[in-house]
């Protein structure tokens, strides 16, 4: 069986939703629903969101793409990737996703883009 994995689960969060924040929560909720997944298959999974929304809040941002907003959410999640095995890409356009990827195949990391490609971990 394969190791487990620390997995970076990246989607969409602003992309398509015009700031609606029941759209926002919709794309969380549907990393949070992929990284349960991942947990339950043996791996570890993680979200940049996870850690990035507390901080945006504790630090002041008033609103997304705001100052605090681009010194944190991008930024945490790259350093994050940095520490991953791996990435999963789910969901539809997103840039920031996407960079997420490139970073993952510039630093040899596997890249999954479906569930199914993941292999289990126990």
């Amino acid at each position: 069986m394969p190791r487990p994995l620390m997995i970076l689960v990246a989607g969409p969060y602003r992309s398509g939703t015009g700031d609606d924040p029941r759209k926002l929560q919709a794309n969380v909720q549907a990393m949070n629903d992929a990284a349960l997944t991942l947990f339950r298959a043996g791996h570890l999974p993680v979200t940049g969101e996870a850690l990035a929304l507390p901080l945006l809040e504790t630090a002041g941002s008033a609103c997304h793409g705001d100052a605090v907003f681009d010194e944190i959410f991008h930024p945490i999640a790259e350093r994050l990737l940095s520490r991953c095995d791996a990435v999963l890409r789910i969901g539809g356009p997103s840039e920031g996703a996407d960079r997420m990827v490139a970073q993952a195949r510039d630093e040899g990391k596997e890249v999954y883009t479906s569930l199914a490609a993941v292999p289990p971990a126990r």
